[in-house]
């Protein structure tokens, strides 16, 4: 009996000591930044290393907004909570959507602009 019981104490305390490391560290971001031209110069100065990660989000956004991608693409970032608009375009030449991702614990948001092959034609009379 003690030889089945100490395993499966083992396995429980494992799995809650794994839960609550994980839930520890996928706490609700505390802010949130949007990332136009002033808050990424801000952005920048005061935190450079979320900087360089936004940056590079925000220059392959195009790539990690495809449909159907993996989400291990998400994991070479280091962050949370990736998401992309895809139902909702701005009507802007060209066109952007909104992209938004979790570091640490800031919320950021970005405008990005969609680059895709398709041309854009003038709607029908």
């Amino acid at each position: 009996m003690r030889a089945t019981l100490l395993p499966t104490v083992l396995i429980a305390l494992g799995v809650a000591c794994a839960s609550a490391s994980l839930a520890a560290s996928a706490s609700p971001p505390t802010k949130f930044v949007f990332l136009d031209r002033a808050a990424l110069d801000a952005l920048r100065l005061s935190n450079p290393a979320h900087y360089a990660r936004a940056r590079e989000i925000i220059a392959d956004a195009n790539e990690l907004c495809r449909p159907k991608e993996s989400s291990t693409r998400f994991v070479k970032y280091d962050v949370r909570d990736f998401s992309c608009e895809f139902a909702l375009l701005r009507t802007s030449y060209p066109a952007k959507r909104q992209i938004s991702f979790t570091i640490d614990d800031t919320r950021y948001g970005a405008l990005v602009s969609v680059k895709s092959s398709a041309r854009l034609l003038p709607a029908a009379p």
